[in-house]
């Protein structure tokens, strides 16, 4: 609580300002589909944007500023999925694709928190957020080849799950 209080007291740099505005919904989006309720994904994204703050100043900008942000947003959800206890399943909130009835969303949305967290995080960063291979490595900070490997399973297991209802 005390480095939400001293990151709330000190000024933030414009430029993180400026990154962080033009991120944020991007990053929301991104914390909903991985912890699946959007009340879970207000407070994730609170604490990424404290995290972002005091990281940025590190910051090189040798890659995009959103990569810096998703990769503290996917390490939060991930701690936030491991304190959590068993169990205690939050409802899946993501928002479903227009042309999908909503029994057929949820199931689908089951299946996708049913994955494990590494292969969640690479389908949806290669689905929902369209990030090339290079980008969901750089995110993840994971070889390029673990990123298909990865990608391949999830899928494959995906469909395995929904072969009944798509």
């Amino acid at each position: 609580m005390n480095t939400l209080l001293a990151a709330a007291e000190s000024k933030p740099d414009p430029a993180f300002e400026r990154a962080w505005d033009r991120h944020r919904e991007r990053v929301f989006r991104l914390v909903v589909r991985l912890a699946g309720s959007r009340e879970v994904a207000d407070d994730l994204t609170q604490e990424v944007a404290v995290q972002a703050a005091q990281a940025f100043p590190k910051f090189r900008g040798q890659a995009q500023a959103f990569t810096l942000f998703y990769k503290i947003a996917v390490r939060c959800v991930l701690r936030w999925r491991q304190q959590r206890p068993l169990g205690n399943d939050t409802l899946l909130e993501t928002v479903p694709a227009p042309s999908c009835d909503p029994t057929t969303a949820l199931t689908v949305q089951a299946a996708l928190h049913a994955l494990p967290d590494d292969q969640r995080a690479v389908l949806v960063l290669a689905v929902y957020e369209q990030l090339s291979y290079k980008e969901i490595a750089a995110v993840l900070e994971i070889p390029l080849g673990t990123v298909m490997s990865r990608l391949a399973r999830a899928r494959q297991q995906l469909r395995k799950e929904l072969s009944d209802v798509l």
